[in-house]
């Protein structure tokens, strides 16, 4: 090695090093330390920052000399995976020792044994010392939540939010296990709880055993009904709806934010934010059920809408159309609500129209309805809103050219043109919400800085490209482009017209591939931030690693193919 290569560490000034240093990755860093001793011994010093989180997935990892050179007390998260829980153990010990005594998440993935030896598991994490705020448990048994999670959870008073996440359907489960005895837990400091396994009554146990332990919870997640299990569909309609919502909201006098069947990785995120936030009111603010069918629906109108007096936040998603009298719910509606957004609900336009207008401080509406919903009295309602900055139409039309359907189109048209003057974020979806006749009326909403829009078939690329000259906007989501001549063109368009303003572009389920990649890549984008592209195409590793380095490290880029 050159006198240069030598001397590089003690050349510059540390920050300037440390800078350097920034732009690789963890492999690339033990990699660097093989050069030399010197390297080995220093390179730690300088990449503190990148080893904040950790995440290690072998054996050889945990037992990586290189590896426990870089850390100390700025790792403030691990993430173990796929290893085997005496190794985790072992390997937990091991931190005190560099100290990590700053941690303040902790994730693993397959604890298959933990549960046999929970003392072990219990020694190991109190060595991480008094900052664990974060435990998350993935795990994959054919066994309940038995409560040596519970116990394990108890022994470390500073945890704030705890994730149990068991992916083994009890469909696999022959049912003549016999079931752990529920044990009595300490208070709790849990402010955030998120439960996704496979549902029985067991676990509704264990989990009213965490909720009567934990008065401060503020956020609660339960996902992932198990709809195999024998019998499920019967306990389910007969016991859920009239007693075990009400039973959660009583356990948690001090629960802010509930969601149901809520898994996605975004909404997961946005829920454990919430639970860090103080508000001042009190009461239910939130409360989020995905999939959830019609007779649930049903009792819950009828039992539990005179207690959501202190909603903000209201989104319900049926798993199929139904309709169902939503009346009660409409003359209660509360005047705070801030968010409404109903998915696959079928109910009167008039009822609708109610509910709208007695939240006057309604700023996001997201409906996903049938045509017959989308009456004057709806668009009227909605045109009240003085407060409206997001607004979500998604049809479930027939793409037949009726009478009906043209004169939709026309009172919808109206309102985007006369009555969304103060709008920020629009999303339409469906073949006669996006079109090149409505798209024209869009183009008069100045204020506009979000644009999502989906549809099947030919994309209206006259309207688009109306719209796209008239308003500057910042961020633009395309979805369900299937030609290739048609991806090329719309995409062209919006380069041309948005290239100075745009910082987030999303391309789903559009047909992109290596050429289209490279266009956009080599376009100069000064204020893009985030990138996503799901297509149908198969990119090139090549394409995908050149467009990352012409992207450069400001843009968060998501590529799927």
């Amino acid at each position: 090695m050159t006198k240069l290569g030598k001397d590089f560490l003690n050349r510059y000034p540390f920050e300037i090093i440390k800078h350097v240093f920034s732009f690789i990755d963890q492999p690339d860093c033990l990699e660097c330390m093989r050069v030399c001793r010197q390297w080995s011994k220093e390179i730690p010093l300088y990449t503190t920052d990148i080893w904040k989180h950790v995440r290690l997935d072998s054996y050889q990892n945990l037992n990586h000399g290189r590896v426990m050179k870089c850390l100390g007390p700025h790792v403030e998260k691990l993430d173990l995976r796929q290893c085997q829980d005496e190794q985790i153990n072992a390997f937990i010990y091991s931190l005190e020792a560099v100290g990590c005594n700053n941690i303040k998440e902790l994730e693993i993935h397959e604890c298959s044994q933990t549960h046999k030896n929970p003392h072990i598991a219990v020694d190991a994490l109190l060595q991480i010392g008094s900052n664990l705020r974060e435990l998350t448990l993935h795990v994959w048994e054919e066994d309940y939540m038995d409560p040596h999670y519970l116990q394990l959870l108890a022994s470390c008073p500073t945890i704030t939010h705890f994730s149990y996440l068991n992916f083994t359907s009890s469909s696999s489960r022959t049912g003549d296990e016999e079931p752990y005895q529920v044990p009595e837990l300490p208070q709790l400091g849990l402010k955030y709880l998120y439960i996704n396994a496979a549902w029985h009554e067991y676990k509704d146990k264990y989990l009213m055993a965490l909720l009567r332990s934990s008065p401060h919870l503020k956020c609660l997640l339960v996902a992932d009904l198990d709809y195999e299990e024998p019998n499920f569909m019967e306990w389910y309609t007969e016991r859920w709806p009239t007693g075990y919502l009400r039973k959660y909201l009583d356990a948690c006098p001090n629960l802010q934010y509930f969601a149901w069947n809520t898994w996605f990785d975004e909404e997961v995120e946005h829920w454990k934010s919430r639970a860090t936030v103080d508000s001042e009111r009190n009461g239910l603010l939130e409360l989020v059920m995905r999939n959830v069918d019609n007779f649930f629906l049903k009792r819950f109108i009828q039992t539990m809408t005179k207690s959501l007096d202190t909603l903000e936040v209201f989104a319900i998603q049926a798993d199929y159309p139904g309709y169902l009298d939503w009346s009660p719910f409409a003359s209660t509606c509360p005047d705070q609500l801030a968010t409404l957004e109903l998915s696959l609900i079928e109910m009167d336009g008039q009822i609708l129209g109610k509910m709208i207008r007695h939240a006057p401080a309604l700023e996001t509406v997201r409906l996903e309805i049938v045509e017959s919903l989308f009456t004057d009295e709806v668009l009227e309602s909605l045109a009240l809103l003085r407060k409206l900055r997001s607004l979500g139409f998604v049809n479930t039309f027939s793409q037949e050219n009726t009478s009906q359907t043209c004169s939709l189109c026309q009172s919808v048209y109206r309102f985007l043109e006369a009555d969304c003057r103060q709008l920020q974020n629009l999303e339409l979806h469906g073949t006669l919400m996006v079109s090149n006749y409505l798209l024209q009326a869009v183009s008069n909403i100045t204020t506009l800085r979000k644009l999502n829009l989906s549809w099947r078939g030919c994309p209206p690329l006259d309207g688009l490209a109306h719209l796209l000259q008239a308003i500057p906007l910042e961020s633009i989501e395309l979805e369900q482009i299937y030609m290739h001549d048609d991806i090329v063109e719309a995409v062209n368009i919006l380069l041309m017209h948005q290239q100075d303003t745009i910082r987030g572009l999303s391309l789903v389920n559009c047909y992109v591939d290596d050429a289209m990649l490279k266009t956009i890549a080599d376009c100069q984008l000064p204020k893009l931030e985030t990138i996503t592209i799901c297509t149908s195409a198969v990119l090139s590793d090549k394409m995908i690693q050149y467009a990352t380095c012409k992207f450069g490290r400001r843009v968060r880029v998501n590529f799927y193919s």
